[in-house]
């Protein structure tokens, strides 16, 4: 059994003793009433873990403001995980779309506000070059600035998703 819903990304997903480990956004529902995209409902970041000796499904919710895209340094793909990258869309971001860090064994959430008028797409993480912590690299993200109807790249530290960007590239 299962939650009805529609999930259209994944985080990640990873065995583990005896259990499949799911991260995913949910969005309550889809296509019910808005034929042109996903508005239907505040989604939620969210741990299925099913459990395939008892064949049982359970769920966690790691975030519920409403964030979609989920991404990960891909070097963990397919294996257990610490953190996650997002792009909030619902009321908790401040000023539109906002990129945000998970760390899923803390429960800390870390964002970065691009301030009024500018939103941000998908954030990509990139590893340094010969890092080993899951954390360090840049967090690359497009951002779209309404005031002047054009977009940068911006490049943020992955430690430190909320500081300042280490570097924007205007487009």
């Amino acid at each position: 059994e299962a939650p009805s819903c529609y999930v259209f990304h994944t985080l990640n997903a990873y065995d583990t003793d005896g259990a499949v480990v799911v991260d995913l956004v949910r969005h309550p529902r889809v296509f019910a009433t808005v034929l042109n995209g996903p508005s239907e409902g505040t989604t939620t970041l969210e741990r299925w873990t099913l459990d395939l000796e008892g064949g049982r499904l359970t769920t966690e919710v790691l975030d519920d403001r409403g964030v979609e895209f989920p991404r990960l340094d891909e070097r963990r793909v397919g294996r257990p995980h610490r953190y996650g990258y997002a792009a909030v869309f619902g009321p908790g971001a401040a000023h539109g779309r906002t990129p945000t860090k998970h760390d899923l064994a803390t429960g800390r959430v870390e964002v970065h506000d691009h301030g009024p008028g500018r939103a941000a797409l998908e954030p990509v993480f990139v590893p340094r070059d010969g890092a080993s912590a899951e954390d360090d690299g840049w967090v690359l993200t497009y951002v779209y600035d309404a005031t002047t109807d054009r977009s940068d790249l911006v490049i943020l530290a992955g430690q430190d998703l909320g500081g300042d960007p280490v570097a924007t590239v205007h487009l």
